[in-house]
């Protein structure tokens, strides 16, 4: 799929109104327009008082992307928490000058034809969370520029292989992987994405089946349970392509799982400081860099 935009720029016009945004588990979707009515509403509420420290604390993926992209057109940093438990954001707003919530986000009123006054720079600020898995979690400062980079360096290694299929997720949004793979390069290609996390493989399989066919989203702990609870072969006709990222795939669940699929899941490495910096498939017919 040809056409992934620089999320700096991104406007209404971009898309036909019409284009779906997100999927939600009760049959319903985002459409673009109410998407970018959504984003402005959130942008001109926080637009008064520029430069402060918003705690974002949105478990739900849609909500999350309207309230991040928001905020940062209103000028502020956005600080993700390390998890949405209680405890984690309150922790989170501690060092915070507010918070947007779930509640605030839909209760603001839709600003219809809003559109951004300019492109976002490149430094605009975004505070994440390490994952823990290397030792604790700690807060990594990231502009949005280097987000928005690493989408297109995406785009353009994988965009033709994933085209226009809706992407599907069993890691949250919180963290820099599924907020990359999942939300922020859906945007950019104009790709769906499922605001469910599928919390089980036949939970994913029924995501799946319910939209025809999708890229997943996964890591190695879901990928190597998933032989253990329904046959990798069911996911064939529904999976276009399998993202891994938070440790090394082992070498049998790879070359399980390319068997089965025809494909080996792509394994992507790097960290919250570092983003992306190496990609590998390790089954015998797969290609990598």
């Amino acid at each position: 799929m040809s056409g992934a935009k620089s999320l700096l720029g991104l406007v209404p016009a971009d898309r036909p109104a019409d284009t779906v945004v997100a999927l939600r588990e009760d049959g319903t979707t985002l459409r673009w327009d109410a998407f970018w009515s959504r984003v402005g509403a959130i942008a001109c509420a926080h637009a008064a008082r520029p430069g402060r420290r918003i705690a974002l604390d949105a478990p739900d993926a849609a909500d999350f992307l309207a309230g991040l992209l928001g905020l940062l057109h209103a000028g502020q940093q956005v600080v993700v928490p390390a998890n949405f438990q209680q405890a984690s954001v309150a922790q989170c707003a501690d060092s915070c000058d507010g918070v947007l919530d779930t509640a605030a986000i839909r209760q603001l009123p839709a600003t219809e034809g809003w559109t951004p006054p300019a492109p976002l720079p490149a430094d605009a600020p975004i505070e994440l969370t390490t994952s823990g898995s290397s030792g604790a979690p700690k807060p990594i400062a990231k502009r949005f520029g280097q987000l928005d980079t690493e989408v297109l360096a995406h785009a353009a290694q994988w965009g033709a292989l994933l085209g226009a299929d809706p992407v599907f997720a069993t890691v949250p949004h919180f963290h820099i992987y599924g907020l990359l793979f999942r939300l922020l390069g859906s945007l950019s290609a104009g790709r769906p994405f499922d605001t469910a996390v599928a919390a089980t493989p036949h939970a994913l399989l029924n995501r799946l089946r319910a939209h025809g066919r999708g890229t997943v989203i996964s890591s190695p702990a879901h990928l190597s349970r998933l032989g253990d609870l329904l046959d990798p072969a069911d996911l064939a006709p529904y999976t276009t392509a399998i993202f891994s990222s938070g440790a090394p795939l082992g070498a049998d669940t790879a070359a399980t799982l390319g068997a089965a699929l025809g494909q080996a899941p792509i394994e992507v490495y790097g960290s919250t400081e570092t983003g992306g910096i190496a990609w590998r498939r390790q089954w015998p017919q797969a290609e990598s860099p």
